[in-house]
């Protein structure tokens, strides 16, 4: 397995946090890439600590100022480096969306591959907005706090007055017990609420093929029924096959699976979109 870090978007410590918080899962002998510009700088606490983790790692320097000057040398590494492999998975790490129409491509025309794309929310929490109006200042003459505490001690017994007979009366009028029949537009809007049939036998029909291929691993056991609920939902969710991968593959964390594991369910989009739709 081979990881290529784009550190313009993910830098060196945020994939160590990824890693130890067990957000991603590495694959055993594994190989990271990681292409750094020349102005890129990093701990090197967090390179001893990719060390220890990958079983090989490369780092590319890339010294062009220019805009996506790195993305387009990370594609153009991985076409180099992937066509002297026979059977190789490759998984891009970058927040980057530029590399969905170049992972497109290398699914085409090396079909003998797996390539994936990896992001992470890297964005900190917005501080508290400050509610708007001006502040009242306190008052310094000690009369009028007295005067407004006195007040509002008045308009607080006023409000905690128990009401009179009349008014409770009046307030509180005897409930008139409900004897209407449901009328025929009700039964018909219960009608029209049931589920059709049809839909439900195309969801039946699709979770018995995607059982028959997530019921190989015996990694899921119990878990098994909600992982194959939510891939359905994310065949019909996912507007294009590399979105439902990517969501595929953050699913796959989500259940302590490998990244690639059950990768055979990107096969089924296009089958599963006409079926579910």
């Amino acid at each position: 397995m081979y990881y290529l870090l784009d550190s313009e978007n993910i830098s060196l410590s945020v994939l160590v946090e990824k890693i130890h918080s067990e957000e991603l899962e590495i694959e055993k002998n594994s190989t990271l890439v990681i292409f750094f510009n020349r102005s890129t700088h990093y701990a090197h606490t967090d390179m001893e600590a990719v060390e220890k983790i990958f079983k090989k790692v490369i780092i590319e320097t890339l010294d062009i100022p220019t805009k996506d000057a790195l993305d387009t040398y990370l594609i153009v590494y991985l076409g180099y480096i992937s066509n002297s492999m026979k059977k190789k998975s490759f998984c891009i790490i970058s927040n980057d969306k530029g590399y969905v129409g170049a992972i497109h491509a290398l699914r085409k025309y090396k079909p003998r591959h797996t390539f994936s794309h990896i992001t992470f929310n890297t964005q900190k929490a917005s501080s508290k907005k400050k509610p708007y109006g001006k502040r009242r200042r306190p008052s310094k003459n000690p009369k009028s706090i007295n005067q407004q505490a006195q007040k509002d001690q008045g308009n607080k017994a006023n409000s905690q007055a128990k009401p009179t007979d009349k008014n409770t009366k009046k307030a509180n009028p005897p409930k008139a017990k409900d004897t209407k029949k449901p009328t025929n537009t009700q039964k018909i809007d219960e009608k029209k609420a049931a589920p059709a049939p049809k839909v439900s036998k195309q969801r039946n029909d699709a979770y018995k093929t995607i059982h028959k291929i997530v019921n190989r691993t015996s990694k899921l056991q119990d878990k098994e029924e909600a992982y194959i609920n939510q891939i359905l939902d994310l065949y019909v969710s996912s507007e294009t096959a590399e979105a439902f991968i990517t969501n595929r593959i953050k699913l796959n964390q989500k259940f302590g699976l490998k990244l690639n594991s059950l990768n055979t369910l990107d096969n089924q989009y296009q089958k599963m979109q006409k079926l579910l739709k």
